[in-house]
């Protein structure tokens, strides 16, 4: 991340033009840890794990759903505005906002599994 804030500044003076190259250097490298988070989650698991109940696992999706999808969009951003032009590479650029609906409401999920797991440990230790 602050080496993706370094080449920004070293690269332009605009804040607008540099925001989506930042954009994508920042969900590549967040890209790799989600896969070694992943990784080490199916080699590592418990056969009892259940991640419909893990809270981490529901944030960390989120986070992965965003990135997978908005990277190659902001990568492309320049490539877009010359091919289709202003307004559609504008329509484009739309979904990665749309995408951020969907980390949230993985979020939500997430926070839900959180309180339903404190709720359990609470009835098992009446």
């Amino acid at each position: 991340m602050i080496l993706a804030v370094i080449i920004f500044l070293l690269s332009t003076n605009d804040l607008y033009y540099g925001q989506t190259q930042i954009y994508s250097i920042y969900n590549f490298s967040v890209f790799i840890f989600f896969l070694h988070y992943y990784y080490k989650l199916l080699n590592n698991a418990e056969p009892t794990l259940k991640l419909w109940t893990d809270p981490t696992f529901w944030m960390v999706t989120g986070l992965f759903f965003y990135s997978t999808i908005s990277l190659p969009i902001y990568a492309l951003k320049d490539y877009f505005i010359l091919k289709f032009g202003t307004q559609t590479a504008t329509i484009i650029l739309i979904v990665p906002n749309i995408i951020f609906i969907v980390q949230y409401l993985l979020f939500i999920k997430a926070f839900r599994a959180a309180k339903d797991s404190v709720d359990n440990a609470d009835k098992e230790s009446v």
